[in-house]
């Protein structure tokens, strides 16, 4: 009988997964909240969802899409705090992630066939309306979210040490 050698353990988790330094990774925070602004205002909320589970997202800056609760459970990034970024405007910007994202899955549709997504466009295209209580979603609420989140990024981005 032959045995295996014993695997070496795992590498242990790095505070930062994306090996993005603080002041950089936090315009690109910036650059990805343009782009989500973008999106927002097309009213493409599935983007805007797709766009929030990238690594500079769920890594960098630690948002745990999917994830319901209040803002007790919210973590900022232990490398963002000791780089010197606010605590607080860390907390709020997750917070207005999470508000962002969930304010994107609760106004979706869903569709599951081709069918099914003609039937909503014509509907949309005849009436120009999406199906909402007033006929078009309104937008100010995200559009207040992803703004929320910009300005909590520009005041971490004060606090880091470039």
């Amino acid at each position: 009988m032959q045995y295996k050698p014993k695997a070496p353990p795992p590498a242990p988790p790095t505070l930062d997964p994306t090996g993005i330094e603080p002041a950089e990774g936090l315009r690109l925070v910036q650059s990805g909240l343009a782009r989500a602004s973008a999106l927002v205002d097309r009213g493409n909320l599935e983007a805007v969802r797709a766009l929030l589970r990238e690594p500079l997202f769920t890594g960098f800056v630690g948002f745990k899409p999917g994830v319901r609760g209040n803002a007790a459970n919210l973590k900022p990034p232990a490398a963002l705090v000791a780089a010197g970024a606010s605590p607080e405007a860390l907390d709020e910007l997750l917070l207005s992630l999470k508000r962002l994202d969930e304010f994107c899955l609760s106004n979706r549709v869903i569709v599951f066939n081709a069918e099914d997504l003609e039937a909503v466009n014509a509907l949309m295209k005849s009436t120009g309306k999406d199906g909402s209580e007033s006929g078009k979603i309104d937008l100010d609420e995200p559009r207040a979210f992803v703004a929320d989140a910009k300005d909590a990024v520009d005041e971490a981005l004060r606090g880091v040490k470039r």
